[in-house]
C-alpha cells in the first residue's frame, strides 16, 4: 500500500507523470450520506469500483458509518458489522457537516467518547482509500481525484471535506457541485435531449440524507451552473424514519423499547425495503421482535408527499411559469434523477406529474455522481 502523500506535496500530472508511471487514474469520489461511490475513467467507459464486504462478495458501495469498537474506530462495512454486535453506531455525518456553524472542531459524541468531525471524516477516508487501492491494485498516489460536496454547502463544509481527503492521503485536483456533476453523466447519456434551443438541464439529486437541485446550461463540452438550491435536512433517511415509525406503531412499540441495536437493524431493514420498492409493490414487509409488520405502500407513500413536495418547492424557482401556473420547459432538455433515494417510485411519479416526459432516472442513481466526477 502507498504512504498517505503530505497535502503539501505537489501532485505530477499529465504526459511527463504519465511517461515515468504508466497511466493517470481518474477517479471520481462521491461521499454520500449513507454510501461512498468511487468511480474511474476507463477509455471512455465509467466503471463502479467494488469493495468487498465482512462477508467477502464485492458491493458497488462502502457505507457511511462509523463504529466504536474496543480497539478504536471502525467504519464501513466493519462499522456495521460492529454495531449489529452492539458497538456505538454513528450515521448521517454528512448532516452535520452541512450545519453552518461546524469547524473542523466541531464535536460528535459516541459511545460516550467525543471526536472531532474532522477526526471521524479523516479516518473515515483512510479506510477508504484503502479500499480503493485494493479495488485499483494501484497505490492512490497513481489518481488524480475529483471530489464533490452538496450544491448548497457553506464555505466550512467545503474546506473541511478537502482537508479530510488531503489529510488522508487523497491526491484531490477538484472540488464540485453534487448537481453538476450529474449533469456530465446526463450529457454524456442523454446528449441527443440537448439542441440549439433546449440546452438547460434540471439535476434533481434527492440522496440519503441531502437534497440539492440545479439549473445546468450545457454549450458543447461547457457545463455553467446557473443557480442551485438545496436541504441539508431532506433525504432517504427521512423515508426510512417514516418507515420505521409506521412499523412501530403497527407492533405497539414505542421507540424508546428498542436498544440502540434494535433501533439501527430496524432503520436497515426499512432502508432495505424501501429500495426494494418497485411501481408494483402494494406492500413492504418488516420483521420486528419476530413479528412480521406488514406495510401498506400505499399508506408509505401518503406519509412521503409532503417530504417530495417540499423537494419540488425548492426546485421551482429554477423553471420558470407560465401565467397559468404551469412550468416553462422551453429551454430546458431534461429533468434528470439521481441520487439514491430518487429509486422511490413516487419521487418520479410526482416529478412526471409536473414534468411530463422530459423526466429522465439514471440508470445507476445512486453512483451518478461519481461517474460524472470521474468524466
Amino acid at each position: 500500500m502507498a504512504a498517505p502523500v503530505p497535502t503539501s506535496t505537489p501532485h505530477p500530472s499529465g504526459p511527463d507523470r504519465a511517461n515515468r508511471e504508466g497511466p493517470v487514474l481518474d477517479i471520481g469520489v462521491d461521499l454520500g450520506t449513507t454510501r461512498t461511490v468511487v468511480a474511474r475513467a476507463d477509455r471512455g467507459n465509467y466503471p463502479v469500483l467494488t469493495f468487498n464486504d465482512t462477508a467477502g462478495d464485492p458491493q458497488e458501495y462502502l457505507p457511511s458509518l462509523t463504529a466504536l469498537t474496543p480497539q478504536g474506530l471502525v467504519h464501513g462495512f466493519a462499522a456495521r458489522a460492529a454495531a449489529r454486535q452492539g458497538a456505538p453506531l454513528l450515521r448521517s455525518l454528512k448532516r452535520v457537516l452541512a450545519s453552518p456553524r461546524v469547524t473542523p472542531a466541531t464535536t460528535v459524541e459516541l459511545g460516550g467518547r467525543t471526536f472531532t468531525v474532522l477526526e471521524i471524516l479523516t479516518d473515515y477516508l483512510r479506510t477508504l482509500r484503502t479500499a480503493v487501492e485494493a479495488s485499483l491494485g494501484v497505490g492512490i498516489d497513481r489518481a488524480r481525484v475529483v471530489v464533490a460536496v452538496p450544491a448548497h454547502a457553506y464555505g466550512a463544509q467545503r474546506v473541511l471535506t478537502l482537508q479530510a481527503f488531503g489529510d488522508a492521503g487523497f491526491p484531490v485536483v477538484a472540488m464540485l457541485n453534487e448537481p453538476s456533476a450529474a449533469g456530465f453523466e446526463y450529457t454524456h447519456r442523454k446528449s441527443g435531449t440537448i439542441s440549439s434551443r433546449k440546452t438547460r438541464v434540471v439535476v434533481y439529486d434527492l440522496g440519503g440524507g441531502t437534497f440539492d437541485t440545479s439549473l445546468v446550461d450545457v454549450v458543447g463540452t461547457s457545463h455553467e451552473v446557473l443557480a442551485s438550491h438545496g436541504l441539508g435536512d431532506l433525504g432517504g433517511d427521512d423515508v426510512d424514519l417514516l418507515m420505521a415509525t409506521m412499523a412501530l406503531s403497527r407492533a405497539g412499540i414505542t421507540e424508546e423499547d428498542l436498544s440502540p441495536t434494535e433501533l439501527d437493524e430496524l432503520l436497515d431493514q426499512c432502508r432495505d425495503a424501501k429500495e426494494h420498492l418497485t411501481p408494483q409493490s402494494r406492500r413492504a414487509l418488516i420483521v420486528l421482535r419476530g413479528q412480521d409488520i406488514v406495510l401498506p405502500v400505499a399508506n408509505l407513500y401518503q406519509a412521503c408527499t409532503p417530504l417530495i413536495e417540499r423537494s419540488l418547492a425548492t426546485m421551482a424557482p429554477l423553471v420558470g411559469r407560465f401565467d397559468d401556473g404551469r412550468p416553462d420547459l422551453t429551454d430546458i432538455a431534461g429533468v434528470y434523477l439521481v441520487g439514491g433515494a430518487s429509486g422511490l417510485p413516487l419521487v418520479p411519479r410526482l416529478l412526471r406529474e409536473r414534468f411530463g416526459r422530459r423526466v429522465h432516472r439514471s440508470p445507476y442513481p445512486g453512483a451518478s455522481t461519481a461517474i460524472g466526477l470521474a468524466i
